[in-house]
This record gives structure tokens, C-alpha cells and sequence, in this order.
């Protein structure tokens, strides 16, 4: 199967469990609303009854910014400029490369915990869903297939935390310290500049590979109903490592879309504008759509790469191209039970 034909497959199965992406929703508010909350009633108490009311719709007042945070604690201390426009993403892309979560308050850090609990459970339910009910399901169904493989994906995430701290902490560090002492004797700050963006790059491309082999451990957990996650891991990079070009052009292609998806966002966010109060409540709206298309290209992902794993493991025929999707947990002689 084409790389087009498995994202045409997996859309149309995303079309079949449209709930999956409202489910990804709430799970992102429920954990939102843990900061948000107290983060809301800390602003409320800052913003007295003055002018900045008005003048914060319009720009952000640096000087009673630096105020806010010399005051304020816990989640609150998480509030920056960069909250503004593409600043969450370039923000989380800073975190994400200078290791900076030891860096958040222990209140960002419990929500982001309890996030990937409830994000854990509900993508074990997506995952298992796609594959299990292609057609489409119901609530109940969802809800059990999320209660069959969440202790699966939980270890899944556990061993991806591990690895990624082994990739920053092991692998990199003497890279940080071999560009900090050229950059140190460089003859001109150009020279550092370009060792640590050819550092940054190394850790993107570390991060993109360590996730596109997480992908596929995830899907073959559950089509081939495995139990050891560490085994799935293994078997995926040597998938990967076989299905190279295929497997990564596919997880770049998916890529691309979420950056066209961004940037549609940041284009229409840059023209609503935030000075009035009406601007601002369009400009969350939009955030709201935005959020819910990044979901449904998440799943569309995984409902691709399901597809494209089929095409290519010889325990599975392709069903698009006529033949019937077989799992090498299931004799191949009798009939194949989908609870």
C-alpha cells in the first residue's frame, strides 16, 4: 500500500471513531483545569481593581508582569510572555531540547503527571479501537479496550521516559560538553552558533526516531497482542530498521500536516488579534478548534501507521487491497473473535 493509501485508510477510520478526538479533548481540559483553576484565582487577586484590566487585553505589561511573578507560587510561576502567539510552541520545543522539565513547579509537573495517566488510558482505548473496531464502536467497547491495554501502554510510557533519559543524559552530555569547549575557543560567536544548532538538530532528529520507534511498539502491542513492552520495542526498531524509508516518509509526511495545521492556526490567530474582548474570545475558540485538529491528526497518524504495519508484516493482508487482516495471535483456520 502506498504511503497516500494508508493515510486515506486511516482517515477513513478516524471518520468511524470521531468520539476518540472528543475524548482526547477532555482528557486535555480536565488536566488543564488543575492549573487553570488556582492559576485564575492568582491573576484575579494580582489584577486588582486598576487599570490593567484594560490594558492587558490590549498588550502585556511587562512591568506589571515581573511584579506577578515575584509574587506568586506554584503553578502560577509557569505564566511568561510566551504564552502569547507561537510562543507555546517554540516553548515547549525549549523545554523539549534543554531538558528543562526538572525546571517546572512541582504543581506543572503533578498536572502533567496526571495528564499522561488519563492520555495514556484514553490513546490505549484509540489505539485498540482503530484496530479492534475499524467500523466504529461504542463508549462501553472503547472504555474496555482502554482497560485491556492501558497497563501495556503505562509500561510503554515508563520505558520511554527511561529511554529518553538515558538519550539526554548519556548520549548527549559529552556532546554538550564537546560543543560548549569548541564554541568556548572559537574564533567568532558564528562558530558556536552553528555547534549548537547542529546540537539542537541532533537532539530533534534523537527525539523523532525514539518516537517513530514508540509508534510502532504501541501498534504492535496491539495487533500482535503483546505483553512484554521491551520485546515490543525491539521488535519495532528492527520493523523500522527493515521498513526504513517507508516508516519514516510516512511519519514525515504525517508531520507536515501538523505543521500546515499549525501554521494555519498561528496565521489566523496573528489576523483575529487580542485587543478586545471579542478578539480575544474568537482567539480562543480558534485555540479550541486548533487543539481539536491536532487530536484528530494524532489519530490520524496511528490510523495510518496501523495500516502501513499491515501492509508490510507478513502476518497481516492488506483488507484494502481485498484480502482479510489476520493477527498471529488467531489460527488462521477458525474464525476471528473482535469483542
Amino acid at each position: 500500500m502506498t504511503l497516500t493509501g494508508c493515510v486515506a485508510q486511516g482517515w477513513r477510520n478516524l471518520s468511524a471513531h470521531k468520539k476518540s478526538i472528543l475524548y482526547f479533548y477532555l482528557v486535555i481540559l480536565g488536566s488543564a483545569s488543575i492549573l487553570l483553576l488556582p492559576f485564575m484565582e492568582s491573576f484575579e487577586s494580582s489584577l486588582g481593581s486598576g487599570s490593567y484590566r484594560e490594558r492587558l487585553v490590549t498588550a502585556l505589561d511587562y512591568d506589571w508582569y515581573q511584579l506577578f511573578r515575584d509574587r506568586v507560587q506554584g503553578a502560577a510561576e509557569s505564566f511568561g510572555p510566551w504564552v502569547l502567539g507561537p510562543g507555546p510552541f517554540l516553548h515547549t520545543l525549549e523545554v523539549l531540547l534543554e531538558d528543562g522539565f526538572g525546571k517546572l513547579p512541582a504543581a506543572v509537573l503533578g498536572a502533567v503527571a496526571i495528564y499522561l495517566l488519563l492520555h495514556t488510558f484514553v490513546l490505549s482505548a484509540a489505539v485498540s479501537s482503530l484496530h479492534l473496531h475499524p467500523g466504529g464502536g461504542n463508549t462501553r467497547g472503547f472504555l474496555r479496550n482502554g482497560a485491556e491495554y492501558f497497563g501495556r501502554f503505562l509500561r510503554l510510557s515508563v520505558l520511554a521516559l527511561l529511554l529518553y533519559w538515558f538519550m539526554r543524559h548519556v548520549l548527549l552530555t559529552p556532546v554538550d560538553g564537546w560543543v560548549d569547549s569548541f564554541s568556548d575557543v572559537a574564533a567568532t560567536e558564528v562558530t558556536g552558533f552553528y555547534l549548537s544548532l547542529a546540537r539542537y538538530l541532533l537532539v530533534l532528529v534523537l527525539v523523532v526516531g525514539l518516537d517513530l520507534i514508540l509508534d510502532y511498539s504501541r501498534i504492535k502491542v496491539v495487533l500482535e497482542d503483546r505483553t512484554s513492552v521491551l520485546l515490543a520495542v525491539v521488535a519495532a526498531v528492527g520493523f523500522c530498521k527493515r521498513n526504513f524509508l517507508g516508516a519514516t516518509g510516512l511519519y514525515l509526511f504525517l508531520v507536515g500536516f501538523t505543521l500546515v495545521w499549525a501554521g494555519l492556526y498561528l496565521g489566523f490567530d496573528t489576523l483575529v488579534g487580542g485587543d478586545s474582548w471579542g478578539g480575544i474570545l474568537v482567539a480562543f475558540v480558534v485555540q479550541q478548534i486548533h487543539m481539536l485538529g491536532r487530536m484528530a491528526l494524532k489519530l490520524l497518524g496511528f490510523g495510518a501507521q496501523i495500516q502501513f504495519f499491515k501492509s508490510r508484516d507478513p502476518w497481516f493482508r492488506d483488507p484494502v487491497g481485498g484480502g482479510t487482516s489476520l493477527s498471529p495471535t488467531v489460527p488462521t483456520g477458525g474464525p476471528e473473535e473482535t469483542a
